[in-house]
């Protein structure tokens, strides 16, 4: 059972008031318990479900008009419907905590996920029920018990099928929203048996997405293309993957306050990520993927990184897809020279 829109035009009815007053306070869904409580007949909740006034799901009874956010409508479903102590995660609580967007459906992993109370059996169609240990943090949101975003995410990497996986890993770590950092130490400690929890193979495979360092299929490309071409990774003289640079862009002078004699100087500064960086010689290496520069506004925004590298001192190299699919040892061929050149005149 995989539901991932709510009729948004319901014909609403006056003596409704009562189940949406009560609905408002938590997403848009009333528990069962609840619309019998306020005395709503199964067959009278039955007839506003035919009008498109009210959704079943899961058990319960959702106000479409009152859904704001699909994934909050499905956490607070799975609470009424497991119990008060359950933990959301998977990616309903992922984008509860700004993992916000379509991405869910994109890569098939809507399905609901939850960590049920203790000694619960429950089994739930539809539902991924996960009764293994949790060893993140709940995150408390109203009502809701959250699995903290690495946890809901790698909920979200344990479900998605094989074929996908990689796909959603570079998505997850281009967003930011998966930390390559905490993937390592999770993993690592569930490797360790610090948390009782069992590694799957899933997880493995993240360990080692994490660790690889890339973040598409043509940085994975051109990480080979480097190690053919004897191009050795870290240390002082070595690439890294994915390098942060601050760059400082001058200073801006603010008018002073009253409690102020002087106009204050802040310094302006901007973070760049490098994709492929030498950074004891300041060279630069930006993969150019097949979907590269896919908006106006993503074509302005590397064009203003590139300026503030090069104002910075850094050279930088554009590799295409093309060039890696077809004459990599070229591309091998000219880092050497970049490398050789920009050493010498160091």
């Amino acid at each position: 059972m995989r539901v991932t829109s709510f009729n948004s035009n319901p014909r609403l009815h006056p003596s409704l008031a009562p189940l949406i007053l009560i609905a408002q306070s938590h997403g848009g869904v009333l528990s069962s318990t609840e619309a019998r409580e306020l005395g709503y007949s199964s067959r009278r909740l039955d007839t506003f479900a035919r009008r498109g006034a009210i959704t079943k799901f899961l058990g319960q009874w959702i106000v479409p008009s009152l859904v704001e956010h699909y994934h909050l409508a499905v956490a607070h479903a799975l609470m009424f419907r497991i119990g008060p102590q359950t933990v959301v995660s998977g990616a309903a609580a992922a984008q509860c905590l700004g993992a916000i967007g379509e991405w869910p459906v994109r890569f098939g992993v809507d399905i609901p996920t939850a960590y049920p109370p203790s000694r619960s059996h429950m089994r739930i169609e539809g539902v991924r029920i996960v009764r293994r240990a949790m060893d993140g943090v709940v995150v408390p949101r109203g009502q809701l018990r959250l699995a903290d975003r690495t946890t809901a995410l790698l909920d979200c990497v344990d479900s998605v099928q094989s074929d996908m996986r990689e796909g959603l890993l570079d998505f997850l770590l281009q967003q930011r929203w998966l930390k390559r950092e905490l993937v390592e130490t999770r993993i690592a400690a569930r490797r360790s048996g610090q948390t009782g929890r069992r590694v799957t193979s899933a997880q493995l495979a993240a360990q080692r997405h994490a660790l690889e360092g890339t973040e598409s299929a043509a940085e994975r490309l051109f990480k080979r293309v480097l190690v053919g071409a004897g191009l050795r990774r870290g240390g002082s003289l070595g690439w890294h993957p994915n390098h942060t640079v601050r760059i400082a862009l001058g200073s801006l002078t603010k008018p002073a306050t009253n409690s102020q004699r002087r106009h204050p100087k802040v310094a302006l500064t901007r973070i760049v990520r490098i994709d492929f960086a030498w950074p004891d010689c300041r060279l630069a290496i930006e993969v150019d993927g097949r979907a590269f520069h896919s908006s106006d506004e993503a074509f302005e925004r590397d064009r203003e990184r590139r300026n503030d590298l090069e104002v910075a001192g850094w050279m930088v190299l554009n590799v295409t897809w093309k060039a890696l699919r077809v004459s990599s040892d070229s591309v091998g061929l000219r880092i050497h020279a970049a490398l050789s050149r920009r050493r010498a005149t160091r």
